[in-house]
């Protein structure tokens, strides 16, 4: 019993000596971020001598025309717009090819899952030309515009996917109840749809 409790103990010592040595980079990493430079490559002690926020203060200050403010600002206003009207733009795709049957629906989203297999590298060329006759090249609509309009093939894939696996008799019973398409997606499809929209975002 003793035996197994020292090899316990050794075994504890040994991955708690092996982590305090695995995060040392980090630990000595958070440190510096309160020393001066001088001090940083000047010394080998982990606590700076002095706690100074200089480094914090330029760093928010930047080298550039803009403080950190307006880049945090910048991704907000970008990403935000972006993230809501992809959502709305593929929910409503992938709603209207996972519940009508139209013409030239299968050869259409067989094009839209075609367009998967296009490398970046492929398209960016003709949408930098498109971006530039509609002079919308420095400007936020180059990410609103195609987020608006469901160009985001994987995520539709993803949403149809996951309304096929949803029952017709949920619609059935909407129309019944006198909801139109479009209710029936807002009020009864759209809220089941949220494991798929948070996986869309994430």
């Amino acid at each position: 019993m003793k035996n197994k409790e020292l090899k316990k103990v050794l075994t504890y010592l040994f991955l708690g000596i092996f982590g305090i040595v695995m995060l040392f980079p980090v630990i000595w990493m958070f440190f510096a971020c309160f020393k001066t430079n001088n001090e940083i490559f000047g010394s080998l002690r982990i606590l700076p001598q002095g706690w100074s926020m200089e480094a914090f203060v330029k760093g928010w200050k930047t080298t550039g025309t803009y403080t950190y403010a307006k880049y945090f600002i910048n991704t907000f206003a970008l990403v935000i717009p972006t993230t809501l009207l992809t959502l709305a733009s593929c929910s409503l795709v992938a709603y209207g090819f996972a519940r009508f049957d139209f013409p030239g629906n299968q050869f259409l989203f067989m094009i839209l899952i075609a367009t998967l297999m296009l490398p970046n590298a492929v398209i960016i060329i003709p949408r930098y030309a498109l971006f530039n006759k509609l002079g919308w090249l420095d400007s936020y609509m180059t990410f609103f515009a195609p987020a608006a309009v469901g160009c985001y093939p994987f995520f539709v894939f993803m949403l149809v996917q996951f309304l096929r696996g949803l029952p017709r008799d949920l619609d059935e019973s909407a129309y019944i109840d006198g909801c139109g398409p479009f209710q029936c997606f807002i009020q009864i499809l759209l809220p089941l749809l949220k494991p798929a929209l948070f996986t869309d975002v994430r």
